[in-house]
């Protein structure tokens, strides 16, 4: 909760729970949006990337991925997200076509974001991933992970600008080598 509290409150949201004890618990998420003024015609740049690009959030806190929902997709890329990493597996191998970025919380109780790319290397995907975690950058699995292809690192809490130059960058960097 401190986590998901931090990261709303760096995006100028919070998060307010009201509970009657032995009946029912509210949860409230307040994120902001913005709208472009009607005189200003949105672009959507990301990385160079011809129209939204497809991108897959997996991650086990909710709020998390409401938030990135929210937010990319308001810079028009196609979202889906999911809560585990058997789940992305899962889609992976259903799927009709891979995402064009992915990213994963580092830190789930099934499979770790490091377990998550090793698995992906197997698959012979190119995919860009972003990890996020509130972990440090030197953490001994995380700095492993790094040294995957294509593999960026976010800190956990981040600003919805932050987010968006990464994924920026990371799409960029998936656009070299096709």
């Amino acid at each position: 909760f401190t986590l998901a509290n931090g990261i709303l409150n760096t995006l100028g949201g919070d998060v307010t729970v009201t509970t009657d004890p032995g009946q029912t618990t509210q949860v409230d998420v307040r994120i902001p949006t913005t709208e472009a003024p009607a005189s200003e015609t949105p672009v959507v740049t990301s990385g160079g990337h011809l129209g939204p690009a497809a991108i897959w959030v997996v991650d086990d806190d909710s709020i998390f991925r409401i938030m990135c929902q929210q937010v990319l997709g308001d810079e028009g890329h196609q979202m889906t997200t999911m809560e585990t990493g058997h789940e992305m597996q899962q889609h992976w191998q259903e799927a009709e076509g891979n995402p064009d970025l992915m990213i994963i919380d580092f830190s789930m109780p099934e499979y770790n974001g490091l377990e998550l790319c090793e698995w992906l290397q197997q698959q012979g995907s190119e995919v860009p991933v972003i990890l996020v975690s509130g972990f440090s950058e030197s953490q001994p699995d995380i700095r492993k992970a790094l040294q995957i292809r294509k593999t960026y690192f976010l800190s956990k809490p981040f600003s919805y600008s932050e987010l968006v130059d990464t994924v920026t960058i990371a799409l960029g960097e998936g656009l070299i080598d096709d």
